[in-house]
């Protein structure tokens, strides 16, 4: 059945000291459609509150998932804002291979494209995803932005 899933919430506000206070909020659905097949949808709120103005945009996300074996999966993604506003308005969208190396130790590569509205201009990142696994817990940083800042500048 379609509601054989599960519902989630997050929320999240930070206090930035001389900025603001930033506040988030998301609820999504994610559901198994089939042993191999994985999909997530969500829906997102964000405030930000300076002294002198207040930007608030509401946005759609979703992740498909494949599953070749139980080490190698492939990810599809993308977001979009419905109100794009100057202080956080970027829509991205991409996809990557993640695979483990070890039981506790893997990779995720792709590509991601993105749109920035306040300055009307796009480009593509690569995914460059190191992430170590234990129990139920997955520590990951993106080194991709990184890593093309680095053959930027040689090559510049």
């Amino acid at each position: 059945p379609l509601w054989n899933g599960h519902v989630y919430g997050m929320g999240r506000q930070m206090n930035l000291i001389g900025i603001g206070v930033f506040n988030y909020a998301a609820i999504g659905y994610n559901k198994s459609l089939s042993d191999n097949l994985f999909a997530d949808v969500a829906l997102h709120a964000m405030k930000l509150s300076t002294p002198r103005h207040v930007d608030e945009t509401f946005g759609i996300s979703g992740k498909l998932s494949y599953s070749f074996n139980s080490r190698m999966s492939l990810h599809v993604f993308g977001g979009f804002l419905f109100t794009p506003v100057t202080s956080f308005s970027r829509n991205d969208y991409g996809g990557s291979v993640a695979f483990d190396i070890t039981d506790s130790f893997g990779t995720e590569l792709g590509i991601r494209g993105y749109r920035e509205y306040p300055f009307e201009r796009g480009g593509v990142t690569p995914i460059l995803m190191p992430y170590y696994k234990f129990k139920k817990h997955k520590v990951e940083m993106d080194f991709g932005g990184f890593l093309q800042e680095i053959i930027y500048g040689l090559f510049k």
